[in-house]
């Protein structure tokens, strides 16, 4: 990709032509998978690929500060601590802070160009409705014999009689799972359920009363973690007192 790039005769920053005919070789469905990661991948690159999920409680202030100008797109001024960090934040690499920088503002860039191009070429009516998903293609081997059968092998009557119980007891068994997840404060929480309510009519609402359950859920643990890690922590420092002249 830097390669393509530093070869091209045009000043701005243009998209690599492979990366245009990935895009062209894709499905609809794929470019819409491209069109809402944009989001998350530009909150990725902006954030220096910091996980704001669990690790931005932890960050220290000016840190936080300086990512959350880089995200709303704010001129900022870098000091000696941010720059250290930066630098210790990826592994601890002899990289200087600015070529870091400039990495992930390359990304943030071509994610955009990316996602200009998927829309552009959804907007054309007749590109791409005839691709199908990269995982459906199968490489054809000469001299093969395809094998013969129905698609889904035989099924009888019981079971397109049954098919609606199955249907209630899986979408029964998916709403367990995500209550207990929803439960426990699960980060990744949101991101899942987004995924599995994609293209559904339900899809806000099942997030907006799954979103409060969750955050009900973080806040009796924000209450009640500490509490008990420390009564723990004291009955382990006794038993431990207790059983140490033995």
């Amino acid at each position: 990709m830097i390669a393509e790039l530093l070869i091209s005769t045009n000043e701005d920053l243009e998209l690599p032509p492979h990366i245009q005919r990935k895009l062209e070789e894709s499905s609809q469905r794929e470019l819409y998978n491209i069109l809402h990661s944009r989001d998350e991948l530009l909150l990725k690159y902006m954030t220096l690929q910091v996980d704001c999920d669990r690790q931005w409680e932890k960050l220290p202030n000016d840190i936080r500060v300086l990512l959350v100008k880089r995200v709303v797109g704010e001129a900022y001024d870098i000091s000696e601590n941010q720059i250290s960090w930066i630098e210790s934040s990826h592994g601890g690499r002899q990289i200087p802070y600015d070529v870091l920088l400039a990495r992930h503002d390359l990304h943030a860039s071509l994610s955009l160009l990316i996602d200009d191009y998927a829309a552009s070429l959804l907007r054309d009516p007749g590109a791409q409705k005839a691709i199908p998903l990269r995982r459906e293609i199968r490489d054809e081997i000469p001299g093969e014999e395809p094998s013969i059968g129905t698609k889904g092998g035989r099924r009888g009557v019981l079971w397109f009689l049954l098919r609606p119980v199955f249907w209630v007891g899986r979408m029964f068994s998916t709403s367990i799972k995500f209550m207990s997840i929803a439960l426990v404060a699960e980060p990744e929480f949101q991101r899942e359920l987004a995924y599995l309510t994609t293209g559904t009519i339900f899809r806000r609402p099942l997030l907006f009363l799954a979103t409060l359950v969750w955050r009900y859920a973080r806040l009796i643990q924000g209450l009640l973690l500490p509490p008990m890690l420390v009564w723990s922590l004291y009955c382990s420092s006794n038993y431990s007192i207790t059983v140490a002249p033995m």
